[in-house]
Order: C-alpha cells, then structure tokens, then sequence
C-alpha cells in the first residue's frame, strides 16, 4: 500500500520541482538577454 502513496507525493514534489526549475531558466534567459 506505502508504494501506492509514496510516488503520488513524489509525482507532486517533481511537478512543483520542475515548475521552479522552468521558472528560473526562463528568468535567467531573460537576464542573459538584459546584460547582452
């Protein structure tokens, strides 16, 4: 039963890890362009 729950969080945590993760990328593109 534990496997059952366990990766329903860990789907959870990834999805808001790579929402950050896309976030920050986006941001630092748009810093590089700045400076550049």
């Amino acid at each position: 039963m534990i496997d059952t729950t366990v990766p329903t969080t860990v789907l959870a945590i990834l999805m808001a890890v790579a929402d950050t993760v896309l976030a920050q990328r986006k941001r630092r593109k748009n810093h590089r362009r700045a400076h550049a």
